[in-house]
């Protein structure tokens, strides 16, 4: 199929750095619901700025729609909330490990 872009869903700082999510949501429009094919969270710097796909614990990319995030103090991992778009589902919390440059 197409390919689905990145779309910004929250953002919080670190030190002078922004750290950003991005899900992937296949739909006609930025108010319309649709299945989630990817999501990310990334840096931003005054130099640039970079990104990584989530994976699941598997491996496989991360279909969650990823929608908040918070910053665990003193760790290298985020707290990262989903909004699953149904009624029916509960919200997760998810921990996402922080690898590498952050």
């Amino acid at each position: 199929g197409e390919p689905v872009a990145l779309t910004f869903t929250d953002a919080t700082r670190l030190g002078e750095r922004l750290i950003y999510l991005a899900a992937a949501e296949d739909c006609e429009d930025a108010i319309a619901d649709g299945p989630v094919v990817g999501a990310a969270i990334g840096v931003l710097e005054a130099d640039g700025g970079r990104y990584a796909l989530l994976t699941e614990g598997d491996g496989s990319l991360s279909c969650r729609k990823i929608e908040g995030i918070a910053l665990r103090p003193g760790a290298r991992e985020a707290f990262v909330v989903t909004d699953p778009d149904d009624e029916h589902r509960a919200s997760e919390l998810c921990t996402v490990a922080l690898e590498g440059p952050w």
